[in-house]
């Protein structure tokens, strides 16, 4: 459930749907396997992964949702070797091989036989939803995977009044904090980029385990090559790759963090599955107004976005109290808030 990629958005509305609303959208498209002649299915899941659980799991004003994906798995190759098999076989008896139409109805009859014996392959997209902060967070590495998902949503729900954040061009900026020497607080700049030379078509430079900070770094800034993804550090708490559209891959939630989810002594399943939910969606929550405020210009989002790690502190803390209820430790979520307070 940690999430490892985010194409975020942004409501221009306020989220009105409850859980319990949400929930009964959903269930007009609940995913159902695969039939025997279906190449793919396609419905909503309970994120916890039991089919008898809740479709959406709410904590706080935070909600989960989960886009079930199942493709059957029958490759071209398979398809082409099964034909080639019967176009030699009707050779060896003395017919004509099929060609043109006849070979295609051929291909169709054994795409046909093989297609309900493919294996299957499933995928789970999960979409988080801060009704507070009003985003919309797609646990997605690519936008088609993201756009499977808003579509999804949109055609239960009527519509979705959602776009992407209104930030100032990243590249740019990136690129402007390696020219610079700047390093904005609360950040570090790892060791990961990869540049792109505007004066080549396709010109692309990939640096791992390299100071970006080093003087063969800046000889590529000065011919004109602009960042086109960084490796960054958040409070010690989540790395990540910031793209140039402002997606967020390679995700990894830190020590500090999986420090707090392990001090928490949860009973159950579901039980870990709310307090893992709780930590993450406040750390996201601090991290993206954060980031957020990086790219955007004085009298934008700024402002709001800064104090938005203090409203996810006060957060926090109320779930740390809801938490310890539930049987966690009392200084579980709080250590974590701490962990975001360096000032």
């Amino acid at each position: 459930m940690w999430f490892k990629s985010i194409q975020p958005y942004r409501f221009d509305k306020p989220f009105e749907y409850t859980p319990e609303s949400l929930a009964e959208s959903l269930a007009k498209s609940l995913f159902t396997q695969c039939t025997a002649y279906a190449m793919s299915s396609m419905g909503w899941f309970p994120p916890l992964g039991d089919p008898d659980a809740p479709l959406v799991h709410a904590a706080g004003h935070y909600m989960i949702i989960a886009l079930k994906v199942q493709d059957k798995i029958l490759p071209a190759s398979v398809v082409k070797e099964q034909l080639d098999e019967r176009c030699h076989a009707l050779l060896a008896q003395g017919s004509a091989a099929p060609k043109g139409k006849q070979k295609q109805r051929l291909k169709e009859e054994i795409y046909n036989a093989l297609l309900p014996k493919a294996l299957t392959k499933s995928t789970i997209i999960h979409g988080i939803i801060d009704t507070k902060g009003e985003w919309l967070w797609v646990n997605a590495s690519s936008p088609s995977k993201a756009e499977m998902f808003l579509s999804s949503l949109r055609e239960v729900l009527g519509s979705l009044p959602v776009i992407k954040p209104e930030v100032s061009a990243p590249s740019a900026t990136m690129t402007s904090w390696l020219r610079r020497g700047y390093i904005p607080d609360d950040l570090v700049i790892e060791d990961m980029c990869v540049m792109i030379d505007p004066s080549v078509e396709g010109g692309t430079i990939r640096c791992r385990r390299q100071d970006l900070q080093s003087k063969n770094i800046q000889s590529f800034l000065r011919d004109g090559c602009e960042i086109n993804q960084m490796a960054l550090t958040w409070r010690d708490q989540v790395s990540f790759v910031l793209c140039h559209d402002f997606t967020f891959k390679s995700m990894r939630f830190l020590d500090a963090v999986k420090e707090v989810v392990d001090d928490i002594q949860a009973e159950t399943p579901e039980q870990q599955f709310d307090a893992d939910f709780v930590i993450m969606t406040e750390t996201l929550h601090a991290m993206m107004g954060f980031v957020v405020g990086l790219f955007v210009d004085s009298g934008g989002m700024t402002t709001s976005t800064a104090g938005s790690a203090t409203e996810s502190e006060k957060s926090a803390q109320k779930a740390a109290s809801e938490v310890h209820e539930a049987g966690a430790p009392s200084n579980g979520l709080a250590g974590h808030v701490e962990l975001q307070d360096h000032n």
